[in-house]
């Protein structure tokens, strides 16, 4: 493995981990964000805000949004100040989230879990993703093994596997 593939191994891994933070019954996530030096500037998971109740089965289930949680992105943008220049998330962001990492700057978003969400939305993310030059990856973890496998967009990766110095 390659050190460009372990990074994203460990960043998912880590988000991955802060998901069991998570206060949300319905949905746990996490997000790692870097700064444009390869530095955390941030992290985040999905729950209630600070001293809220956290979520019960009138407000969360599956046939619905939670109505308590406020999203991993979100939290982890809150909670840092800096431009971020790389997002790993456990799940796709919705399209406010992505929003907001575009906004700070963000050029790659690596997620494990796609959202879909409705068509009008998925159609907004991606002319939004397109419009600004952000890359959005998908990263499948092969089980507990150390083996990654990434879905569009292929000449992005090849450039970052091609640029890897590290």
């Amino acid at each position: 493995m390659n050190r460009t593939d372990l990074k994203n191994l460990v960043y998912m891994q880590i988000a991955k981990t802060l998901s069991q933070l998570s206060t949300c019954n319905r949905l746990k996530v996490g997000a790692v964000l870097l700064g444009y030096d390869g530095s955390v500037v941030g992290t985040g998971y999905n729950g209630s805000l600070p001293g809220l109740t956290h979520c019960d089965e009138v407000s969360c289930n599956a046939s619905q949004r939670c109505l308590r949680t406020r999203h991993a992105v979100r939290s982890a943008l809150d909670y840092s100040q800096a431009r971020v220049a790389t997002a790993y998330v456990t799940h796709e962001p919705c399209l406010r989230c992505t929003q907001d990492l575009i906004a700070r700057g963000c050029k790659v978003i690596y997620f494990e879990v796609a959202y879909f969400g409705s068509l009008e939305e998925a159609v907004a993310r991606a002319r939004l993703v397109d419009e600004s030059g952000t890359a959005k990856v998908q990263i499948h973890l092969a089980g507990h093994s150390n083996e990654l496998t990434y879905t569009w967009p292929a000449t992005v990766m090849a450039a970052q596997r091609g640029s890897d110095n590290g």
